[in-house]
């Protein structure tokens, strides 16, 4: 074997000799086996785990053994002689000057051909990449350069590796395989390079001759891990496509490389199925038989079944399918259970870590592997990355400038540090255009963690909480002009980063608290949460008074109004009172106008006082958004249908329907269609109601928290009073379900249709209990009865077979029952004699 000199320095291998000075040196066997292992490596950072596997192969040792033979050999040669790369590894360090001279190149090409690195095996299971290894294939094939990018932990060297593969397996020796991250200097990297193919390069300009070298050679050279070499990776390859016909680059890299030819394959996560998922369906998932494979593999006790499959799916993806978190995540299984990782995943950067001590150190843990991306960002990038933190589910390009600029960072700064987190994988840019981003969950927390420890945690969320703030403003005003559609595509996606802004707001700004409460009832609404926003602007109320524009607190105390038109009318009058006389104060005419239009809606305006409330209402109607007109007139027509002025009703409503489609198609206009039907139902025309929402139920998306639910359940309102029980049950099943999705938003709506469909099938029990319901939730919501005539008749024929005391006692039974019971005893098959305890 050949020898080497390093100054007076020379290492004689087979002789298993160190000489300094022309001297023997005492040098333990661990030591020269040390020595020899970092002076053939010497182009690179060698890792810990790395020189463990050659100098200790096999075998078990303490970790502090490295440490004393590194002691060792430079108290011998030097502390220069051997550097520690904090968190990587060591490096030799002594200049070599027996280094072969510059070789023709001809001679260099011949050893290039004669010797290849042949990649690695894959240490795992190529799950859920099937279509990933088949698109890379197809790119490989067309085009001479790849690049495999993702971010850190994606899996993206493990996709690398089976491409090396598949094509070693159809040209055997063709395939050269380079790992740069150990390379911390750019100007080792063309050495690193001439290694993998057997070759020694010299002179001050090595990247032509290595291409020179290569120019006769046919292979696949694999550059792993480029991104922390981006500049110089990119020259070399440059160099490589124009010099070197013959050889393809496969790269993988947080970054593309951004030169001409480069074809970008962007590996996202792998596959998470939905939640609710079968267990036969689930594990042809990517992210769940990843997490199995590792979790079998940490104990053996582990195996994946139809009781654990909902905890793992749900594991994977708060992990967003990031190979790298599950495994670390499913070898923690041992310690800590599935619930107990479940629970704790909260804390994944300082959970998740213990791999094997044969993974690279910055894979060995979640903080590690992002350290090593944030390591790489410029300070201008890394400022803009912890701000981006604070968002919720992704944000817009404008929302992002407008929190994370400063005065240092003006938008175009953060525009541009944006696109530079997306080139480097640390940001998702989603398909749509405009684009939406996010961060990874793990990225985010590891934002965030940034965050604080630059101090800037609580002006960040401030910042954050007064844009949202104020983009909600403008989409209080954009719902009333804009087209639905449009509408819902921009706003649905905050609805996280408004959650994030009312819950900073409600602690640290009331002021600004109310003023969202009040803008974000359309937005909740829209995404099924009507629930939520009761809940959250109940909880408001303690923070009145607070000093707000009167408009504004008018605004909060209206939505307050309109969110309980369904559940307590009697609260929906005191609270649209309140906004009634702010909206005068503040010489708000759309706000007088809604508020009046609620009063109405509610039933609790006296007799004597309504019509004049009507006749105001309509004097302020010219010139407002149709969309407002859309509430406002139903609102009148209730206050009619009530007096039983069925035409004045059914005036008001098609009105309503006429400005909901005037101002685009929406599903706005199924609510006042519904509604119109009962001024049918209430005249006897069955049919004609039944028809109305027959065709509003085919133009309308059929779900949760929008009023689309209303048609359907006036459907099955009209199935039941025509007798057609049958179809009625199937409406009632899927409308019960929307209700439950709903938190039962509309339910109590259409509860007459419950006890007249028990009754129609003779369940006379189960009628009779339902009745019950019916009436006691009409007192509290008195919405319209759209059979009330076939309602007294039920109660009628229900007392002429029971008798009044058993009535009585079902119908007190009736009124306590839950909308689970209520929905049970409508669609059950015979009459039931007992209730079930409500549960």
């Amino acid at each position: 074997m050949q020898g080497y000199r390093f100054a007076d320095v020379e290492i004689r291998p087979t002789e298993r000799l160190v000489l300094v000075g022309g001297q023997p040196a005492a040098l333990q066997a661990k030591a020269f086996d040390l020595l020899l292992a970092l002076v053939e490596r010497r182009e690179r950072v060698v890792s810990r785990a790395e020189l463990y596997d050659t100098v200790w192969a096999g075998r078990v040792v303490e970790d502090n053994n490295l440490a004393v033979q590194v002691h060792a050999l430079r108290k011998l040669l030097g502390e220069r002689a051997v550097v520690t790369v904090p968190g990587r590894g060591y490096r030799f360090a002594l200049a070599a000057d027996d280094a072969p001279q510059p070789a023709a190149a001809r001679a260099a090409s011949q050893a290039a051909k004669q010797v290849c690195a042949i990649p690695p095996m894959p240490t795992s299971a190529l799950h859920g990449r099937d279509d990933d290894l088949a698109g890379l294939d197809r790119l490989l094939a067309r085009h001479r350069l790849v690049s495999v990018v993702g971010a850190g932990g994606i899996g993206k060297t493990v996709l690398a590796l089976a491409a090396a593969h598949a094509h070693e397996s159809t040209q055997p020796g063709n395939v050269v395989w380079a790992e740069l991250a150990p390379i911390l200097d750019p100007a080792l990297l063309p050495g690193t390079v001439a290694q993998s193919f057997g070759l020694a390069l010299a002179g001050a300009d090595p990247v032509p001759v290595l291409a020179t070298a290569l120019a006769p050679v046919q292979a696949l050279l694999v550059l792993d891990n480029a991104e922390h070499l981006v500049g110089a990776v990119a020259d070399l390859v440059a160099a490589l496509l124009g010099k070197a016909p013959g050889i393809r680059l496969l790269v993988t890299s947080q970054t593309p490389l951004k030169i001409d030819g480069e074809r970008v394959f962007r590996l996202n996560g792998l596959a998470v199925p939905e939640p609710g998922t079968a267990l036969d369906e689930a594990v042809t998932f990517g992210a769940v038989a990843l997490f199995a494979e590792v979790a079998a593999a940490a104990d053996r006790r582990f195996a994946l079944d139809a009781a654990n499959v909902a905890t793992v799916i749900e594991v994977c993806r708060q992990l967003d399918g990031m190979p790298l978190a599950i495994k670390l995540a499913a070898a923690r299984l041992p310690f800590l259970g599935l619930h107990g990782l479940t629970q704790r995943l909260a804390e994944r950067l300082e959970l998740i870590g213990g791999a094997r001590r044969d993974a690279p150190t910055r894979q060995q843990t979640l903080r590690a592997a992002l350290d090593w991306s944030h390591a790489l960002l410029a300070a201008d990038e890394q400022v803009v990355f912890r701000r981006l933190g604070v968002f919720v589910g992704g944000f817009t390009l404008a929302l992002a400038a407008d929190v994370a600029r400063d005065e240092a960072h003006d938008s175009n700064a953060v525009i541009e540090a944006l696109s530079a987190l997306v080139d480097r994988s640390l940001v998702e840019a989603g398909d749509a255009d405009p684009p939406r981003y996010r961060l990874l969950e793990s990225a985010r927390e590891y934002a965030l963690a940034q965050l604080e420890r630059a101090g800037e945690g609580p002006v960040l969320r401030q910042r954050h909480a007064q844009v949202m703030a104020a983009w909600m403003e403008q989409q209080a005003v954009a719902a009333l002009v804009t087209s639905e559609e449009a509408w819902l595509a921009e706003a649905a996606p905050e609805v996280d980063n408004v959650r994030a802004a009312l819950d900073w707001s409600a602690v640290h700004a009331a002021p600004l608290h109310v003023a969202l409460i009040g803008a974000s009832f359309r937005l909740f609404g829209s995404v099924g949460e009507v629930g939520e926003f009761i809940r959250r602007s109940n909880a408001a109320a303690a923070r009145l008074p607070v000093q707000v524009p009167a408009a504004i607190e008018g605004r909060y105390w209206i939505t307050r109004a309109q969110a309980h038109a369904a559940r307590d009318t009697a609260a929906m009058h005191e609270f649209a009172v309140r906004a009634e006389s702010l909206f005068r104060g503040a010489g708000s005419r759309p706000g007088l106008y809604w508020a009046l239009c609620c009063r109405l809606w509610s039933g609790h305006v006296p007799p004597s006082e309504a019509g004049q409330l009507a006749d105001e209402a309509a004097a302020l109607e010219p010139g407002l958004p149709p969309r407002l007109l859309v509430v406002g007139r139903m609102g009148q027509s209730r206050h009619h249908y009530r007096a039983r002025r069925y035409p004045e009703a059914a005036r008001d409503l098609d009105a309503a329907i006429a400005h909901a489609r005037a101002a685009g198609p929406t599903w706005m206009e199924a609510m006042p269609i519904g509604m119109r039907a009962t001024t049918h139902y209430a005249v006897g025309e069955i049919d004609e109601g039944i028809r109305l929402v027959r065709l509003c139920i085919a133009a309308q998306p059929r779900r949760s928290g929008t009023p689309a639910e209303i048609p359907l359940g006036c459907l099955g309102v009209g199935l039941v009073l025509k007798g057609e029980t049958t179809q009625a049950r199937e409406v009632l099943a899927e409308f019960f379900r929307l209700c439950r999705a709903d938190d039962w938003w509309f339910f109590n709506l259409m509860d007459e249709a419950y006890a007249l469909l028990a009754l129609r099938e003779g369940r006379l029990r189960s009628a009779a209990r339902l009745l019950g319901y019916s009436e006691y939730k009409a007192c509290q919501v008195r919405a319209l009865r759209m059979a009330e005539v076939q309602t007294r008749q039920a109660r009628a024929v229900l007392e002429a077979s029971l008798g009044a005391a058993q009535l009585r006692r079902l119908l007190d039974e009736g009124a306590a029952l839950g909308e689970d019971q209520v929905c049970a005893l409508t669609l059950e098959a015979t009459d039931s004699p007992a209730l079930a305890s409500p549960g």
